[in-house]
């Protein structure tokens, strides 16, 4: 059956819901939840990456990165790296990692995972549903990194969130919980933050949005300007046309304004297993929150809508997304 996902904010009246179970949330290490996954018959998980461990080749592109960078392991190599590594360590000190499996509650004496730890391995292994939430954010020389993997099936949700790729939270929830748990993921504590004058709601042509940003990211002015003489005009929402004048500007503004990014790929089982369907929904992080990248086509040409969006809004804007790959 599809899951029934209630994602938008409705105005007329309903009867009262009855209250949902709170979510159950558990903090594992990658060991642990290897552990898990390998006394459940090797349930393949989002955090799983081919290549490792099985004997197979890493791939062509990570080994022409490598030779390119100068022998710098690629960003790919790092994470098979650090899976393995967990892997041995699991097997490494099975009893030590059984205990505190045991501890939590997750498995039984026996070492058996546990009926709600089954239910929630088996929803992340073959969701009807899934959404996976990429947000990264850039503090001076740094990027902070988290990932979040919702999975949905009927009215369950699992989440499978980490932000080191070594340490993991696992929850199941009523499908009531999941606007609520995308907010918290979308939210940010920056105390950094200030002001942005960057302005919106805007709308930019496609080509000077990816090309211009581009172009501002490379030094490359002279290329910026010829993007805005050939451009189509720049639109608020309303219709209310920028002055050419101040398009370069604004599009240097925008892309120096950023500080992070927030991608949310959806996509849905078919009846085929081997086909999907995905949308795929983006955000800019600014000085002073975050701003919706919504592609769209305004008289046959193809458009960038740049909005104000906070956290709250991340569940309704994903509504339709959702819909259009579950049809």
């Amino acid at each position: 059956m599809a899951p029934r996902v209630e994602l938008s904010t409705a105005t007329e009246a309903r009867p009262e819901p009855r209250p949902q179970p709170l979510p159950v949330v558990v903090r594992l290490s990658l060991a642990e939840l290897t552990v898990l996954s390998d006394r459940l018959g090797g349930v393949e998980l989002p955090v799983d990456l081919p290549g490792v461990d099985d004997g197979s080749d890493a791939g062509v592109g990570d080994r022409l990165e490598e030779r390119l960078s100068g022998g710098i392991p690629s960003a790919g190599q790092h994470a098979r790296a650090r899976l393995a590594a967990a892997r041995a360590d699991a097997r490494e000190r099975p009893q030590e990692v059984g205990l505190r499996l045991r501890e939590l509650g997750l498995v039984d004496e026996g070492g058996t995972p546990v009926h709600d730890v089954v239910a929630a391995f088996g929803v992340l292994a073959g969701p009807e549903a899934l959404l996976v939430l990429d947000l990264a954010l850039t503090r001076g020389a740094s990027e902070d990194r988290l990932r979040s993997w919702f999975a949905v099936v009927g009215s369950q949700v699992v989440q499978l969130s980490t932000a080191s790729g070594l340490t993991f939270e696992l929850a199941w929830y009523d499908v009531a919980h999941l606007p609520g748990a995308l907010a918290r993921a979308a939210t940010v504590e920056d105390e950094t933050a200030g002001a942005s004058d960057l302005a919106s709601p805007l709308v930019l042509p496609f080509e000077l949005f990816s090309d211009g940003t581009e172009a501002v990211r490379r030094g490359r002015q002279d290329l910026l300007a010829e993007l805005v003489r050939i451009a189509p005009r720049v639109t608020s929402v309303a219709g209310e046309e920028v002055p050419p004048e101040e398009v370069a500007p604004l599009v240097t503004s925008l892309e120096q304004a950023s500080c992070g990014r927030l991608r949310v790929l959806v996509s849905a089982a078919q009846p085929d297993a081997a086909r999907r369907t995905a949308g795929v929904l983006s955000w800019l992080r600014v000085g002073d929150g975050w701003r919706s990248l919504a592609p769209v086509s305004r008289d046959g040409v193809p458009v960038v809508e740049i909005s104000v969006v906070a956290p709250r809004d991340l569940a309704r804007a994903l509504a339709p997304v959702l819909a259009e790959v579950l049809r």
